[in-house]
């Protein structure tokens, strides 16, 4: 295809683009205060693990931690934690130390989104230069932008996995056996760490391979040989990893203990296909954009590129990567965030042809380039304009997050302190508690302080008072005291 003269200006304009809409859509939530529970859970026991308390293989959240383990907290592999522990340990105990991890994450993805995307057409350069329209797609499906303003673990998840799917591409393009190889073995350790970061959901692209049989005319015996060594790969790290005593014990926690029990005993979805409606949902705006491109340019004579087959291979690996979610009844959103960039790869090659077409006719001249950059800069005002405007404000949670954060300013650091039984089942109350304050609730053993709801302080003043004394001004939710 021809490429005007100021079109690799124009992506470059498109890339800038979509760091800008990224960047609008995320970086003015994640300057305030406040964040989805599962976010700050992990990011308090992060915190912990930075300030010496629990181990790598061994994190702890709180004094009585989850589900009835009480040394160790377990709800997901070790590796995440350890990796943003070091970050705390690095740049501090800000709040903001998660927020520019889960930042670094959203731009580690574009980056690998991009990278994979020049791979694949690193020989069709008119196709190559548009790789901002996957991400571009990618960060405008609803989950995905909401994951990285609370710092999902998933997010992390996914830069291993475009790793891991950036050598099984090269794999399948070495004509070597030697090359081939080392390839997988390459995607296997991503692999193994994805897996080791959020259990079995990483596991997806080892199955990937599958869609290869699309794919240059791909052999069955090739599939099937690079699926049988990235799982005897991946098994191998793991059985490595089992000989040390400590590994088999925190592995054990997380798969029998919490896994298994979590799949049986807390569903989250009354259907199993929750996570299909979902993904249905999520992908309206980059369907409806497929329709539209379509549509408009149906009547032009596009010199096309044959792209819809390479879609069909990546919507396969997105669902490889997302059906086996509906075999449980634990379903959320945003597990699907791993798979869902090739999802975005899909639609993106749906639309491709009319893309470079708009690129090739829209923006032939420096007036029209100019008007894109004056688009660019207003979206990267925008995204300053707006992240400014919520500087020291809440995204959730006002109320509670003002009273612990006075409550953190009365009782100690590390404290472990009463409360009821409701009270301690109050997760964001717990999480925000031991992110900020290195603070535990407890209702079994006799402590020094007592947290209180206002509701409770008046229905049982005099029995409060009998044993304690206040010594908390000004909270709305709750009343602190201390044993007399």
């Amino acid at each position: 295809m021809h490429q005007s003269v100021h079109s690799h200006k124009v992506h470059h304009l498109f890339w800038f683009i979509t760091i800008g809409i990224a960047l609008t859509l995320t970086l003015p939530v994640l300057i305030q205060d406040g964040m989805f529970i599962d976010g700050v859970l992990y990011s308090a026991v992060s915190h912990n693990l930075a300030n010496g308390i629990g181990s790598f293989w061994f994190p702890s959240f709180s004094y009585n931690n989850m589900a009835g383990i009480q040394d160790s907290f377990h709800e997901q592999p070790p590796l995440v934690f350890a990796i943003q522990a070091i970050f705390y340990k690095v740049l501090g105990d800000s709040m903001y130390v998660e927020r520019f991890y889960t930042l670094l994450m959203l731009f580690l993805n574009l980056w690998l989104i991009k990278k994979l995307w020049e791979y694949i057409f690193r020989n069709e350069k008119s196709l190559k230069e548009i790789s901002w329209l996957p991400a571009l797609l990618w960060i405008t499906i609803p989950v995905c932008f909401w994951s990285f303003t609370h710092n999902m673990h998933e997010n992390t998840v996914s830069v291993f996995i475009l790793s891991s799917m950036l050598f099984l591409f090269k794999a399948f393009d070495e004509r070597t056996t030697t090359r081939f190889c080392l390839m997988l073995v390459a995607s296997s350790i991503f692999i193994f760490l994805a897996s080791f970061s959020k259990g079995v959901p990483g596991l997806f692209p080892i199955a990937a391979p599958a869609a290869f049989i699309l794919y240059k005319k791909t052999s069955l015996r090739k599939v099937i040989g690079a699926m049988f060594m990235l799982l005897v790969t991946v098994s191998a790290i793991y059985s490595l990893l089992l000989l040390s005593d400590d590994a088999r014990r925190s592995l054990y926690n997380y798969v029998y203990l919490r896994l298994f029990k979590r799949i049986n005993d807390v569903p989250t979805t009354n259907t199993y296909f929750d996570t299909l409606f979902r993904l249905i949902q999520e992908s309206l705006i980059m369907a409806g954009l497929v329709i539209m491109t379509r549509y408009y340019y149906a009547k032009q004579k596009l010199n096309r590129i044959a792209l819809d087959h390479a879609a069909y291979i990546f919507f396969v690996i997105g669902l490889i990567g997302i059906l086996p979610l509906m075999l449980t009844l634990v379903q959320k959103g945003f597990y699907m965030l791993p798979a869902l960039p090739y999802i975005a790869f899909g639609f993106a090659l749906l639309m491709a042809n009319e893309t470079v077409f708009l690129i090739q006719k829209a923006f032939n001249n420096p007036k029209r380039e100019m008007a894109l950059k004056n688009v660019a800069f207003g979206i990267a005002l925008l995204a300053i304009i707006l992240t400014i405007s919520k500087v020291g404000k809440y995204s959730r949670n006002e109320e509670l997050l003002s009273d612990i954060h006075r409550v953190g300013a009365i009782i100690p650091k590390h404290e472990v302190i009463n409360c009821t039984y409701d009270l301690q089942k109050d997760w964001s109350l717990q999480t925000y508690f031991s992110r900020y304050y290195f603070i535990s609730l407890d209702t079994n053993s006799p402590h020094d302080y007592y947290l209180s709801s206002r509701q409770e302080f008046e229905q049982h003043q005099s029995e409060l008072l009998s044993k304690y004394m206040v010594v908390s001004k000004d909270l709305g939710l709750f009343v602190v005291l201390k044993r007399k």
